[in-house]
């Protein structure tokens, strides 16, 4: 059986309206070497004969069903303990990958080969149109996280090596688990860039902030404040770990209106 160069990680939980366009952008990818390992985290919808569907159709893709919820990093752990690929690339149910993503991280790795992870910008939509561009610093030092994670997770491709070195995703962690895994990346000594093209359109209305509670946002407090004190962040400067709390305390609106504020409209 021919060993992929890619191995992609989703999860996916009552996908119904979204899936299918995510799984097209990556069968539409003019790189064609991957896998497309999806964790379906006890959909109770019309996702399980979506992927279904898919699955059978392409061999290439492999469903892990899984019975009841147990959240996404449980999910892409079960996912890469399986994957094959050099590369691992993450995606969500929920946003497009534009047709040169895999292309061209795939060719910026193997032409840096002392870079272990690359993410990419990203391009904000929502149901009705595409609303601007989101990029992240392109040299990732430890002074990157205290304006929070430095890769947008969705777009991020990394040696599979690198990851399973450090032991996947921290299942204890709320919603924090990529920002955690970066914390580690980085006191690992791995390095890190960002492309700022944008290589994905990620999928963001007012309903995702409601996503935020406050109990997530004392969850990500603490890991940004072990995170800090592991790579050595200024003690002065740890006051930042507190943004997450007061985050939630302000209402979604807000916070949409404060995120849109920050897109670059230059599509």
């Amino acid at each position: 059986m021919n060993v992929p160069v890619v191995s992609v990680l989703m999860g996916v939980y009552n996908g119904e309206s979204t899936i299918a366009a995510s799984i097209e952008s990556i069968k539409r990818q003019t790189f064609s070497d991957w896998e497309l390992i999806i964790y379906n985290d006890g959909s109770t919808d019309f996702t399980d004969e979506i992927l279904k569907k898919y699955s059978r159709n392409d061999s290439r893709i492999v469903i892990i069903d899984n019975q009841g919820k147990n959240g996404l990093a449980s999910g892409l752990n079960k996912c890469l303990s399986v994957a094959r690929g050099k590369y691992i690339a993450r995606m969500d149910d929920d946003d497009i990958s534009l047709q040169q993503r895999f292309s061209k991280q795939v060719e910026y790795l193997d032409k840096n080969s002392y870079v272990d992870a690359v993410g990419t910008g990203m391009i904000v939509f929502d149901d009705i149109a595409d609303r601007g561009i989101r990029r992240n610093e392109t040299v990732v030092t430890k002074d990157s996280f205290l304006k929070g994670s430095p890769f947008f997770h969705p777009t991020i491709m990394i040696k599979r090596e690198v990851l399973q070195s450090l032991g996947g995703y921290r299942e204890d962690v709320g919603r924090a688990e990529d920002l955690d895994l970066w914390f580690r990346f980085f006191q690992a000594g791995y390095v890190g860039t960002n492309l700022k093209e944008p290589l994905i359109k990620y999928h963001e209305d007012v309903t995702d902030y409601k996503k935020r509670t406050l109990r997530s946002g004392i969850i990500t407090c603490q890991v940004l404040f072990k995170g800090y004190k592991a790579i050595n962040i200024p003690f002065k400067k740890r006051w930042r770990a507190l943004k997450p709390f007061f985050s939630a305390l302000i209402p979604n609106k807000l916070m949409a209106i404060y995120h849109e504020s920050t897109l670059d409209r230059k599509l």
